[in-house]
């Protein structure tokens, strides 16, 4: 992996997270471009699970419309048309987050383990906020 690359904490519905975890959903949909090189993402499942779960490497993050990025992945996006594009309504570009591999934690943890409360959206993590995570693993 681009060592320039870093590390993204993002909050997913706990639905949306499952399908991740079986394999069924291959993508995730942001409606904000990145600023940074990502490599993977760090899953918070909001509520009523309230954790974090694991992460997902990224094969690719394309940017598009949202016509274009349904018409590619709606069989693997995980997403009802109508909520796919009621996400999408008077936004011209989509954001599509190909999953490379989903691992899970575990076991989930409470987010204060990182001294910071649910995003909104995102947030960037540090290489050591990532390797205090990731050490119960191995």
């Amino acid at each position: 992996m681009d060592s320039s690359a870093t590390t993204v904490l993002i909050s997913i519905h706990p639905r949306y997270v499952d399908l991740i975890s079986s394999g069924k959903k291959k993508i995730e949909f942001r409606k904000r471009k990145f600023s940074r090189k990502i490599k993977r993402f760090v899953v918070y499942s909001t509520a009523p699970v309230s954790k974090i779960v694991g992460f997902f490497d990224v094969d690719s993050i394309e940017c598009a419309t949202p016509q274009k990025l349904w018409d590619e992945y709606a069989s693997v996006g995980g997403i009802a048309r109508k909520d796919f594009f009621d996400y999408y309504e008077n936004t011209s570009t989509a954001v599509g987050i190909r999953i490379k591999k989903y691992t899970p934690f575990a076991n989930a943890f409470d987010i204060s383990f990182l001294n910071t409360v649910p995003p909104q959206s995102y947030r960037y993590l540090t290489d050591e906020e990532f390797n205090l995570m990731d050490s119960p693993r191995k």
